[in-house]
C-alpha cells in the first residue's frame, strides 16, 4: 500500500476544488460550478439580512453559473444577469437554486439532537400543547 503524498501549502493554494454539474432548466441545459467560500459567506449573510434575503438565492444562482468554457459571470455583469433571471420562471429558478445548494453540499438536513430533558424535540419550548391540541 502506497502512502498518499501530503500537499504543500503551494499545492493547497493552487487547487480550487471546483465541482461542476448541469441542470435542465428554461428549456436548455445550464452548467453550474460550486461556489467559493466567499460566495457562500455572502449568501449566508444575505439570508440573515432582511433587505438582502429575498435576492440571496438569485445572487447565488447567478454567481454559480458557468458557460461552456467553465467561465463565471464577470463581477461587472452580476447585476445585469440578476435582472434577467428576475424575469424568468420562479419554478425554473428554484430548480437551479436547488441544484446549486446540492452542488455545495447544502441539500442535507441536519437534525440537532434535543439535549434538554424538559422540552420535547418537536414540541414547544415550554412543553405545553398548542391551542389546537388542547
Amino acid at each position: 500500500m502506497s502512502e498518499k503524498k501530503i500537499a504543500s501549502f503551494e499545492d493547497m493554494r493552487e487547487a480550487d476544488g471546483i465541482e461542476y454539474d448541469t441542470v435542465d432548466a428554461y428549456g436548455i441545459t445550464v452548467q453550474l460550478g460550486s461556489a467559493s467560500s466567499a460566495t457562500m459567506i455572502e449568501w449566508s449573510e444575505g439570508n440573515n439580512d432582511p433587505a438582502k434575503k429575498r435576492e440571496a438565492g438569485l445572487r447565488l444562482l447567478v454567481k454559480s453559473l458557468v458557460n461552456d468554457n467553465k467561465e463565471r459571470v464577470p463581477e461587472d455583469k452580476i447585476e445585469e444577469m440578476m435582472a434577467s433571471f428576475r424575469k424568468k420562471s420562479s419554478k425554473e429558478n428554484n430548480k437551479v437554486i436547488a441544484k446549486v445548494l446540492t452542488l455545495n453540499g447544502l441539500d442535507k438536513v441536519v437534525k440537532v439532537p434535543n439535549v434538554s430533558s424538559e422540552a420535547p424535540t418537536d414540541g414547544s419550548p415550554t412543553g405545553s400543547a398548542s391551542p389546537s391540541e388542547k
